[in-house]
């Protein structure tokens, strides 16, 4: 007879997506993150911090996937003017969304490089720092510390907007359905290069 596994550690490696909501759900601090040999990262377990709890498998977004978009969704096409594609990719509506939110004294969470070598989820509330997540970044992104600083925006009242991959705006979805001040954005996105692999370029280049 095998004990059931009541931790992330039960999670197929192949669907783990490495949006660490399950390290921040964790209220022991038994998770913690290791790379692969592709430089992905997923989560490690320290089984003498960790209480059975369940609270990091109730989190995971890939273990709880969300229903389709109905048939009927609504779709519309955006381009921003001139001056702001400029600085932006893919016609820069994020950009214009973006700068509703700040204007209204809201915040923006998005992905930033850390002097072009890391890539990180970072959460701004003025419109000078918009810049620093415009542009398409190929990487996967860390998001190890925004979770926290999400709740904190959304504690505010005020509107928040986080813009990433699919499955980082599912695991936001996930952990912060009930809040109404809340905006998503995705990208069509077919799968990210490891922070390891983008390192190893430029090393080479």
């Amino acid at each position: 007879m095998t004990n059931t596994i009541n931790n992330i550690s039960c999670i197929d490696p192949n669907n783990c997506t490495g949006c660490m909501l399950c390290m921040y759900a964790c209220t022991k601090g038994a998770i913690k993150y290791s790379e692969n040999d592709y430089g992905f990262v997923y989560p490690q377990i320290d089984e003498k911090l960790c209480i059975q709890c369940k609270k990091c498998l109730s989190a995971c977004p890939a273990l709880h996937k969300t229903k389709p978009l109905s048939i009927d969704t609504d779709c519309y096409a955006a381009m921003a003017k001139d001056s702001i594609r400029e600085t932006s990719s893919s016609g820069g509506a994020f950009t214009i969304l973006a700068n509703s939110i700040l204007k209204d004294g809201g915040y923006v969470c998005g992905a930033a490089f850390d002097n072009r070598t890391l890539v990180s989820h970072i959460t701004i509330n003025n419109e000078e720092d918009l810049l620093k997540l415009q542009k398409s970044k190929y990487v996967q992104s860390d998001t190890s510390s925004i979770w926290p600083q999400l709740k904190s925006c959304l504690s505010t009242g005020k509107n928040v907007l986080f813009s990433g991959t699919p499955c980082q705006c599912a695991a936001v979805q996930s952990e912060f359905a009930e809040y109404k001040n809340l905006y998503i954005v995705d990208i069509l996105c077919m799968g990210v290069a490891s922070q390891d692999c983008w390192k190893k370029y430029l090393n080479e280049e």
